[in-house]
Parts: structure tokens; sequence; C-alpha cells
């Protein structure tokens, strides 16, 4: 059975994140291409961004110190960002609380609450987290200002409340803790229909 493993393999996984990430937004862009009625402003900011990116992260440093030392610290560099993705991410979708949920079709509000949790920082975590501790927040409304979520947490609470929809809470050490014991127990899968 792969669950006696997965908890070894997990760091490995976390540390691969931001490169899956990196590769899926590429592909984005090479598909970006084929479609050239797509092209539009975003579609060249994107790549100024991109070329900006290995400019400063690559290519400036290979004129100070040597290629295979620069794309090592890149590579440490991702690595490191993958478990600071974890430690921003994780506790509000890993945990026991936050649902996983089975056929969604037709309650996308219903499936969006129970399927995350928020979690609690400090003044740093916000910083750090920049909304992202407000997860239900931003999975009800994804372009709102991250950094307007605390004051919509109350609305979104209230109207929990009268709803009968949970709102969930964890500490954020509490949520990585319990990110990390899913991995050993992974947790059940509940139809939403029997969660509503």
């Amino acid at each position: 059975r792969l669950y006696r493993f997965q908890y070894w393999l997990f760091p490995l996984v976390i540390s691969y994140n931001v490169v899956c990430m990196q590769v899926c937004g590429l592909r984005h862009l090479r598909g970006e291409w084929r479609a050239r009625k797509r092209r539009g402003a975003a579609f060249w900011l994107d790549h100024a961004c991109i070329a900006l990116h290995v400019a400063i992260f690559l290519v400036l440093p290979s004129l100070i110190w040597p290629v295979a030392t620069v794309v090592g610290v890149y590579l440490l560099r991702l690595v490191i960002n993958g478990y600071a993705v974890f430690i921003a991410a994780a506790p509000a979708h890993f945990p026991a609380e936050a649902r996983f949920v089975k056929g969604d079709a037709g309650r996308p509000l219903a499936s969006q609450i129970y399927t995350t949790v928020n979690f609690r920082t400090g003044i740093c975590g916000r910083l750090v987290c920049l909304g992202a501790e407000y997860q239900i927040e931003h999975h009800l409304l994804p372009e709102a200002n991250p950094l307007k979520m605390r004051r919509v947490s109350a609305i979104v609470e209230a109207f929990c409340r009268e709803y009968d929809y949970p709102y969930r809470r964890l500490g954020w050490v509490e949520g990585i803790v319990k990110s990390l014991q899913v991995m050993c127990e992974p947790k059940p899968v509940y139809r939403l229909g029997d969660l509503v």
C-alpha cells in the first residue's frame, strides 16, 4: 500500500511543488502561443515577466558567478519556495476539517465552504500569507482584494452561521501539523449531499 510510504515521500514532493507550478505556467503560455486570437496585453505582460525573471535570477548572476553555482542556488530557491507554498496553502486545504467532497455539481457555494478552512496567523503570518489565511473567503470571492479579506471574513462567517454552513478556523501550526497527519491517515471522501 502506498499510504505506508506516502508520509516519508511527502517532504520530497513538497520540494517539487514550485517546479510543477512553473512547468504548468510554461505549458499554459505554450498553449497561448498557439491561440493567436487570445494574444492580448496579459499575454505579452506574462512573457515580459518571465524574461525579467530569467534575467534577474539566472542571466545576471551568471555574469558574476559560475553557471553551475547559479543554477544550483536557483534550484535550492525553488525547493525552499515549495516549502513556503506548503506552509501558506496546506493548512487551508489538507486538514481533515477541510472535507474531501465528491459530487458537488450544482452546489459550488457549499462545496467551497466545506472543502476549505481558515487559519489564524499573527502579524508576521498575515504579511507572509497575504490573505491566504482567509481561504473560505478566497474560494467564495477569488477576485477580491486579499488585503480586505479580514473585513470580509465577518460577513462570510455571519452568512455561514445563518445558513448552517461550517465556518472553521485552525491555528497556523495546528493546520500544518494536521496537514502532515493526513499523509499518514488519508481523509474520508464525503458526498456533498450528506454534509449539507
